[in-house]
């Protein structure tokens, strides 16, 4: 039986397509209450419907959240709509495969803004709401990148470094500051998702996870005891 998250309210970003999707549909089926957003209209419109098609209720928005005043108004959105947030998933992401000397200032710039601005954003934003109440829950989603960056996803890798300080930074401002929340990372390894098989170096991977089994390790997360915490969580590919 699948455990209620029923009385919760959860922000999930990049949820059109691959891991964020996959997430939300989760968090939908256990009875959250979402507030999603990706960048691409039709996307993010039939996300929509299956959310609704679970039986949860659902704010959808088209947004680009390398632009902060869409990161604010997606808080601002979700607020008025149900008068609180109890969790915040970080998942919108971008990529471009390109060596050091062939990375472009733009590509970096959108990538950082993607990857890592708007979760400090976002952050910022909801973190104003959770400690009033002393209780939430932030799940950023960074990479295995982290474990072995590569030369050829330089931006990529810098911002997924960047987003394991930023949760680290923000438990500890949790803890300082006696917030109440609880953050944590998740670090997936090649994961089905178009974003992964644009990869060059991963066109003959064989033991792809899915989407599905991300969002899992999120459910997982959200439903431990309030008096525990996985600050880390390594999801790597298992060859069986």
């Amino acid at each position: 039986m699948l455990e209620s998250l029923g009385d919760k309210v959860a922000l999930v970003t990049g949820a059109g397509r691959g891991i964020g999707r996959a997430i939300a549909l989760a968090l939908a089926s256990r009875g959250c209450s979402l507030a999603v957003c990706a960048n691409v209209k039709d996307e993010i419109d039939k996300v929509a419907d299956e959310i609704e098609r679970l039986g949860a209720k659902v704010l959808a928005l088209c947004l680009d959240l390398s632009k902060k005043e869409d990161c604010v108004l997606f808080v601002k959105k979700a607020l008025d709509q149900y008068g609180t947030i109890d969790f915040l998933i970080n998942c919108a992401g971008v990529l471009f495969q390109k060596p050091l000397l062939e990375q472009s200032l733009e590509e970096w710039d959108t990538t950082m803004n993607v990857n890592l601005r708007s979760y400090f954003i976002l952050t910022q934003e909801v973190l104003k709401i959770m400690k009033e109440k002393r209780d939430g829950y932030i799940i950023n989603i960074a990479s295995t990148a982290v474990q072995g960056p590569r030369g050829d996803l330089v931006a990529y890798g810098v911002s997924k470094y960047g987003v394991q300080g930023l949760s680290r930074t923000t438990h500890d401002a949790s803890v300082r500051y006696g917030f109440g929340v609880r953050v944590s990372t998740i670090y997936p390894g090649a994961v089905d998702t178009s974003m992964a098989r644009s990869l060059d170096f991963l066109k003959d991977e064989k033991n792809w996870m899915f989407p599905e089994d991300i969002a899992e390790a999120v459910v997982f997360l959200l439903t431990t005891p309030k008096r525990v915490l996985i600050r880390d969580l390594v999801v790597e590919n298992f060859a069986v």
